[in-house]
């Protein structure tokens, strides 16, 4: 994919650095490297909006492997019943861009992958999905078609880090 600067790195002097960034990695697909970051979370943070950009974020949890990355460009994931309240998946019904932060506190390393969610809620399709999405049956599966993904600046993720080993050991 080629790199297109936009108004902020331009407005920010930050075009130069970005060029580097962008130009040398491919944005369009799922990596090894980011594959391996995906199937080693336990957990992740999922972003929608409402069609009228209302944004929301949500939390999303389960065993190590729960998020399942089906080739370069599909991830799937198991949503499960929670309180009701179905902010994100309304949003997903009403827009389907999403975008995910992937973050392995250990390591350091954080992925955003942004794509287009599709609500998987029909028996026979959540069937297909059982043997990867970590539950005996989920309320939903939803399949991501992925469209970018780039690796999240790292800074300060070792003050995050740092707050969780000291709570852990207090």
């Amino acid at each position: 994919m080629a790199y297109i600067e936009n108004k902020a790195q331009k407005k920010y002097s930050t075009t130069e650095q970005a060029s580097k960034i962008l130009s040398s990695i491919d944005t369009t697909c799922i990596s090894n490297q980011v594959k391996s970051v995906i199937s080693k979370c336990s957990y992740f943070f999922l972003s929608t909006a409402s069609k009228d950009g209302q944004p929301n974020i949500n939390f999303k949890g389960g065993d190590k492997g729960f998020v399942h990355v089906l080739d370069k460009n599909t991830i799937i994931f198991p949503d499960l019943l929670g309180n009701g309240i179905l902010h994100g998946i309304n949003d997903m019904m009403e827009n389907p861009n999403v975008a995910m932060l992937f973050i392995d506190f250990i390591t350091g390393v954080r992925y955003k992958v942004n794509g287009l969610a599709t609500i998987i809620d029909n028996t026979e399709e959540i069937n297909k999905y059982l043997d990867f999405c970590g539950f005996d049956y989920p309320t939903r599966i939803i399949k991501v078609d992925v469209n970018y993904v780039i690796g999240n600046c790292s800074k300060n993720i070792d003050n995050v880090r740092r707050e969780i080993i000291d709570y852990e050991t207090n």
